[in-house]
């Protein structure tokens, strides 16, 4: 498997939102950022790693 089936654009935009969160942006601000409505969204893409928790 080359790069190209381990990077997707969805994978960036999780690692983006939780990278984000990481660092203290809140999730309203992940929120507006990803453009979802719902904030069960957004909590769905931000998975903190195991050290920051």
């Amino acid at each position: 498997m080359g790069w190209a089936g381990r990077f997707t654009p969805h994978a960036l935009r999780r690692a983006c939102a939780t990278h984000q969160y990481e660092r203290g942006t809140d999730l309203i601000a992940a929120q507006q950022l990803l453009g979802h409505r719902p904030i069960a969204s957004t909590m769905a893409y931000v998975k903190p790693s195991q050290r920051f928790v």
